[in-house]
């Protein structure tokens, strides 16, 4: 008889990890996945983990990716799964605790196993920028911070989890009584929700959060736009792990365009900021990819033109930027009248220097959010209908890099309608991966769903381990 045998997976199955703990600070675990053959029951193929810690670095090396500050189980879970399960809704965000309606999440992080926050908008008789809590994995949702400002269209956009376990909220408010500008506010661990920061390129002149991420370091960076009465240029900001202060970095002004900025980020480290962004003014519509870094560097690595455009600009401009592999893949839209909307994925390869271009669906519609989860990259889209003229949820998910998709959520599901015009300048749609891999799909509705038009909450699990 032959006995099982251990097999190592690849390499990139084995990462490493620093967790902070109160009383003993940071400790680094590398985690190797490994799988059991057994030659005479061909058809079984268990997986088990192995794992060394330490409080120093010593697990980990030059070559791993980063120490993750969130649950180390998700990053593990997500390199298994090949989400071809149904979806199922597990939740909404009616009732809740404050009477919210209108509510969109545009943000969810999860703090604990089946502890999540999600930041966006809901009305209580005005907009405000929300920040609600769910202690059941989704299913129902409390009011954790409602801010007080009101008008100006205010909204939480990103929503990330700092080192020390502090919660960081950044949005766009009135929060002067002037205009528009950032706002970041944060929830120390056992605290509560306050303002502690705001910034406007000129006062009285728009400035505005779009997107937000963390790097491996814990250096936190928001992008958006800042007004004076020159231009609108793209704006990163940053600030430590300390929280103690919020810095321009970059304000970046394009060299043939009045108007600028940049509306998404992936901070791969802090030498290594992909910022996705748009340039406009002379008649010509760009998508334009960069690399910055913490010193505020800027460098230009492409920009495309594309055809535009139908209601607010922001239909069109970069919804997400990533990197995988050696391709930096950013969500854009093209189009000026609905039927022509391509819900577009490209592709710049930073080794040629050459892109690619290609559909998540073979309709029209709009690209809202791209995420990697794993080895998979999945797209949230809105897609015209005749029951859901201004859009029916859609999710692809692409096995090859982003090149190809299949559907996984169809339009129409459960007679699905957006709460808002298809250009809406909020980011409404979007996948999230919990610690035990599988994956939550906010879907903000109309009346014609749901009198109070929440944000309900679609689930499909992670299912079969892919190799």
């Amino acid at each position: 008889m032959e006995w099982p045998a251990v097999v190592n997976l690849p390499e990139e199955n084995s990462v490493c990890y620093r967790s902070t703990r109160p009383f003993f600070g940071p400790i680094y675990c590398r985690i190797m996945i490994q799988r059991i053959s057994v030659p005479f029951l061909s058809a079984l193929s268990l997986l088990y983990f192995s794992w060394s810690c330490s409080f120093s670095d010593l697990p980990c090396r030059g070559e791993d990716p980063g120490c993750s500050i969130g649950p180390m189980v998700a990053l593990l879970a997500s390199r298994q799964c090949n989400f071809t399960g149904s979806w199922t809704r597990i939740g909404s965000t009616s009732p809740n605790t404050a009477g919210l309606t209108d509510v969109a999440l545009v943000a969810i992080v999860e703090t604990s196993p089946g502890v999540l926050y999600g930041g966006g908008v809901g009305n209580d008789g005005a907009d405000r920028a929300v920040v609600m809590k769910s202690e059941d994995g989704g299913v129902s949702w409390s009011a954790e911070w409602v801010y007080p400002s009101a008008g100006a269209s205010p909204y939480i956009n990103g929503l990330e989890i700092g080192p020390d376990g502090t919660l960081i909220a950044t949005g766009v408010a009135d929060v002067d009584g002037t205009n528009r500008e950032f706002f970041l506010a944060t929830k120390p661990p056992g605290g509560s929700f306050s303002l502690v920061a705001k910034y406007e390129r000129q006062d009285t002149f728009e400035s505005g959060a779009f997107q937000a991420a963390l790097s491996p370091s814990g250096n936190h960076y928001t992008v958006g736009l800042g007004t004076n009465s020159t231009d609108t240029a793209g704006v990163l900001m940053q600030t430590d792990a300390s929280l103690a202060a919020w810095n321009a970095k970059t304000i970046h002004s394009d060299s043939t365009h009045s108007t600028a900025w940049f509306s998404a980020i992936h901070a791969v480290s802090d030498s290594e900021i992909y910022l996705g962004g748009w340039a406009t003014g002379s008649g010509n519509y760009e998508v334009t990819i960069g690399r910055a870094a913490l010193d505020g560097t800027y460098t230009e690595l492409n920009r495309h033109t594309i055809t535009c455009c139908l209601g607010d600009h922001s239909l069109h401009d970069p919804t997400s930027i990533l990197l995988n592999g050696s391709d930096v893949l950013v969500a854009y839209t093209p189009g000026n009248t609905a039927p022509s909307l391509i819900p577009s994925v490209l592709h710049y390869n930073l080794d040629s220097m050459t892109t690619t271009i290609n559909s998540v669906a073979n309709q029209s519609g709009a690209v809202i959010h791209l995420a990697k989860h794993g080895s998979r990259i999945v797209a949230s889209s809105l897609v015209p209908t005749t029951a859901a003229p201004n859009g029916s949820p859609m999710v692809s998910i692409s096995t090859d890099g982003g090149y190809t998709f299949a559907t996984s959520f169809a339009p129409d599901t459960d007679g699905l309608g957006m709460n808002d015009s298809l250009d809406s300048s909020l980011r409404t749609l979007g996948t999230y991966q919990l610690s035990d891999g599988s994956l939550l799909f906010t879907v903000p509705v109309d009346s014609t769903v749901h009198p109070d038009q929440p944000t309900l909450i679609y689930k499909t699990g992670c299912f079969q381990y892919q190799n």
